[in-house]
């Protein structure tokens, strides 16, 4: 390529052209155009938050002792862990879930709605730092099929009780 003003570099080309490739966490080099005490910088690509795509899933709440293990083999973790169907979302896969983010104004929405539920409203307020509304699909269910997802609630039996069924939507993380 030629460029009209030397001091432009290729970076910023390299920069569209990852993200338009769907490049997500690559360190780029940008390779300047070559000067005197030349040094290829590091650039990272913005990663974008989710794949733009919404999944509407039917959500439950569920709890299990603390000595419990997921289908993964790991421990579940309170506002990280959900349940799922593999053949329609697969394990390890991280979720972005904007009504349990407690910095979105979504879920101040869904608190307010929650407010009949007592328990529900005093567990995700006690819990809230915890819920930053990314959770990686750990763990499967007799129950969880199809577009269905669990999540889990701790030991807290009487909030995942007031959660019941809702429709909430959620987007894979790349």
């Amino acid at each position: 390529m030629h460029y009209k003003n030397r001091k432009f570099s290729r970076t910023a080309g390299l920069v569209l052209m990852a993200l338009h490739l769907g490049v997500t966490t690559a360190s780029i080099h940008s390779y300047h155009v070559p000067q005197r005490n030349y040094r290829p910088k590091l650039i990272e690509a913005p990663r974008p938050i989710t794949s733009g795509i919404p999944i509407y899933v039917d959500a439950t709440a569920y709890t299990a002792k603390s000595d419990s293990k997921t289908a993964t083999g790991t421990v579940p973790a309170l506002g990280k862990t959900i349940a799922v169907d593999p053949k329609q979302i697969p394990l390890g896969t991280r979720v972005y879930i904007p009504k349990l983010d407690s910095r979105n104004p979504a879920f101040k929405e869904f608190l307010r709605n929650a407010a009949r539920y007592n328990e529900l409203q005093s567990f995700l307020m006690e819990n809230r730092e915890r819920f930053d509304g990314i959770f990686r699909t750990e763990d499967t269910g007799s129950a969880v099929k199809g577009n269905i997802i669990d999540i889990f609630f701790g030991s807290d039996y009487d909030a995942a009780d007031q959660f019941g069924r809702r429709r909430l939507e959620l987007y894979s993380i790349n």
